[in-house]
């Protein structure tokens, strides 16, 4: 996996807001999708998700989610706007929601353990 450089963007607000896009995700499938506010705040969180992605400075090698490589980061925000599609549609469930996300984040979470360096974890 590609090693961080200088750390110089923050893997913690990354999944933080990858968690709120998924809370937010699933609070609309439950409702489904008749809480405007809520679809306005689900809107907002995904554009803060895709410009997070968009600035971050390294992409991790072998990156996968459920058995599908993301090479680039393209790739992993083609992955998010085809399931945003499906939970807008209301075609997936709360569990879909969670399971989604959850694989996003743990993978990027593993991705930052194995390639943080160990003096850093202890801040």
């Amino acid at each position: 996996m590609g090693k961080i450089p200088d750390l110089e963007f923050n893997v913690p607000s990354d999944t933080r807001s990858i968690r709120a896009e998924r809370g937010f995700t699933t609070s609309v499938v439950i409702l489904g999708g008749r809480d405007s506010g809520t679809n306005m705040i689900l809107a907002n969180q995904m554009a803060i998700t895709d410009d997070i992605l968009l600035n971050m400075p390294v992409w991790p090698d072998g990156l996968a989610i459920n058995g599908v490589q993301l090479p680039t980061k393209t790739h992993l925000k083609d992955m998010l706007n085809v399931f945003r599609a499906q939970a807008r549609a209301l075609t997936v469930t709360f569990h879909n929601v969670l399971d989604f996300y959850s694989d996003i984040t743990e993978t990027f979470m593993l991705w930052l353990l194995v390639n943080l360096p160990m003096t850093m974890l202890t801040l």
